[in-house]
């Protein structure tokens, strides 16, 4: 099976939104979001890398 989103690409996501979450003047709720989101694609990438070493072990 292959993943059109790598687990890389969501860690860059996540490293990307992180730096948004973090800008000066956005609000604190626009932060929370933004973390969360940042958060969501860390554990989407766990995910694939789960997926992709299970894969790997039944070849």
């Amino acid at each position: 099976m292959k993943n059109n989103l790598a687990a890389e690409q969501c860690r860059r996501f996540a490293d990307d939104y992180k730096a948004k979450a973090r800008e000066p003047g956005i609000s604190p709720k626009r932060s929370r979001i933004l973390t969360n989101i940042a958060r969501s694609f860390s554990a989407l990438a766990s995910q694939l890398e789960i997926l992709a070493i299970d894969e790997a072990a039944r070849l």
